[in-house]
Parts: structure tokens; sequence; C-alpha cells
């Protein structure tokens, strides 16, 4: 049998991996679910009482990944009729199956030499930056000192709480009630795109799932606005709609459905990234 894994992020596939051994196989799809997804995968397993290290918990934990995403790790099983690779005579398995090992064989050999040459490269940067290269009678430019970031600076970046904050039945219900505001028919919230939240899961700035990520967000820039005297509004023109206004008193452009909207607007705006 031909076993093939083939890993999807956010609908972007990945070269397929050939495999003839199905415990290579299953065992190649298990890291794959344990690089990509770590800290989503590890949870699952400890909420479960299962091993990270079956295949079968694997697989049950990529089902659980939600559609949206558009992520998946696909593993198929073929035989090799089915691939054609082999005849009713059975001579073209034999010879093909030794060319598909050849090449699996040199596609490894090119890896582990691009490997090693990253290696190098680091390890010789390493050295040059322990080396004081300036040029004879040229005098060192003092670069100029970082300004110190205050204390009500760092404040304004607070770090993300602790996932537990996120498992409150309370919380549980506020994320669904801005996700039922502010869902499109797209399934995100347009002032908080999913690439952005998929930015923040790459960065390690968040471990939270999209609609947890957008409230959290909200609650973040209502603060914020609030602290920088942006107050929101009701539009006096059109009842049940929401404006802020700088700390001039100027109102937004935007009009927008809901209160937390506007207050998310208010912070975007402070960010520079909302009119």
């Amino acid at each position: 049998m031909l076993h093939i894994v083939q890993v999807v992020m956010w609908g972007v596939a990945d070269a397929p991996h050939l495999f003839f051994d199905e415990a290579r196989a299953q065992s190649v799809y298990v890291e794959c679910a344990k690089r990509y997804w770590e800290q989503r995968y590890s949870a699952y397993c400890e909420h479960h009482g299962v091993s990270g290290d079956c295949f079968a918990s694997a697989q049950a934990f990529v089902n659980t990944i939600d559609i949206s995403e558009k992520s998946k790790i696909n593993y198929w099983t073929i035989s090799p009729e089915e691939a054609g690779l082999s005849d009713s005579k059975n001579t073209l398995f034999g010879p093909m199956r030794e060319e598909f090992c050849q090449v699996t064989k040199d596609i490894g050999a090119v890896k582990e030499g691009l490997t090693r040459l990253l290696d190098d490269v680091t390890t010789l940067t390493d050295r040059l930056a322990g080396i004081d290269v300036s040029p004879g009678g040229a005098q060192p430019v003092d670069e100029p000192e970082k300004p110190a970031l205050s204390t009500s600076a760092v404040a304004t970046e607070p770090s993300e709480p602790a996932p537990e904050a996120y498992t409150t039945p309370e919380w549980k219900a506020f994320a669904g009630t801005i996700k039922r505001l502010c869902c499109g028919s797209r399934n995100e919230f347009y002032l908080l795109p999913r690439d952005d939240w998929r930015q923040d899961v790459y960065s390690n700035r968040t471990e939270l799932e999209y609609w947890d990520w957008v409230a959290g967000k909200i609650v973040t820039y209502k603060e914020k606005a609030k602290n920088a005297n942006y107050p929101v509004i009701e539009d006096a023109g059109s009842p049940g709609c929401y404006k802020f206004t700088n700390q001039k008193g100027i109102p937004s452009e935007d009009c927008y459905d809901s209160e937390w909207e506007a207050w998310c607007a208010a912070g975007l705006h402070l960010e520079g990234r909302c009119p």
C-alpha cells in the first residue's frame, strides 16, 4: 500500500509525503499535528486524557478543527493497482518502487545539505559579529541611545491574560454576544479579520480561538479608548448607530451598528488603523 500524508494550512497545501511503510506514515501524521498545532494539540490530549503520540489521537484532534480555518492533515492509502504501479503481470511495481525510493533519498540528501549550509552561515555570522572590522583611521560613530520606555507606555500594551480567564461561563456568553453582533457573511469581524488573528497565532501572541481573540481585542480597545478620552456616542441622526469622537470632539466618519463595534474602531483609530 502507498500511504500519503499532506498538510493543508489556511487553504495552502504542502507537498504530500509518500510512504510504503504504514507505521512511518502515521508517525509523520502525528509529528505534523504536534508541529503545526503544538499548544492546541497538547491541550486537546490533556483534556481528553489521550497520548499525543497516538495516530488515532492526532486524527481525532484534526477532525475538531473548525472548517473555517481551512486547515487539515489529509491521510490517504492507495493500493499499487489504484496508483497504476502494477499491471496484471506485476511487472511494473518493482522497478517503479525502486525509482520512487531513490527519488525520496535524493530529496532527503538535498534537505540535509541545505540544513548544513544554513548552520554554516549561522556559525560564520556569529564569528563575524565578534570581530571589530572598523576601517583603519575611521572614527567609530556612536549610536544614539534609545529612550527607555516609560511605565505608562508599557502599560498601554497589556499582555494577554491566562487562557483560563476565557473559559468562564460569563466570558463565553460575552464572546457569543460579540460574535452575534460582529459576525458577517464570511464568519469574521471586518475590523479584526482572521488574517490579523493568524499573525498573532503564528507570532505566539495569542493562544485563543478566533472569536475569543476578537472579544479580547475589543475589550482592550475599549479600555484604551476610554483612557485616551475617546467616548462612544449614539448618532442622533441614525438611532441604533454609534460613533466615536476623538480628543478634539470630532466624531468618526463612519457609523457603527453597536457600541462594541464603535469601541473597537476607536481603539484602532488610536493605533492609526482606522479613519
